[in-house]
């Protein structure tokens, strides 16, 4: 089925980008709620918390395209290592 290998390509390119990106990851620093980065993730590893406009980045979703941190007017995505 196509559903399955997607989601094992997903998880294998995660693990792959991580190792090859020094275990980098993005956070959220000083969002301004406008959800530009939300609405602009290709994998959808961005969500809501709850009863707030805030994001928080999903970490086991996230492939590391750095989109959001590149389109967010406020700076408020930051690539950690």
């Amino acid at each position: 089925m196509l559903i399955p290998y997607l989601l094992w390509q997903h998880k294998n390119n995660y693990l792959k980008n991580k190792l090859l990106k020094k275990m980098k990851y993005i956070t959220v620093i000083g969002c301004k709620k406008c959800r530009r980065c939300y609405n602009i993730c290709p994998t959808k590893a961005i969500e809501h918390i709850d009863g707030t406009a805030r994001v928080k980045i999903i970490h086991e979703k996230c492939n590391l395209c750095t989109i959001c941190v590149k389109m967010c007017p406020n700076k408020a995505l930051k690539i950690l290592e």
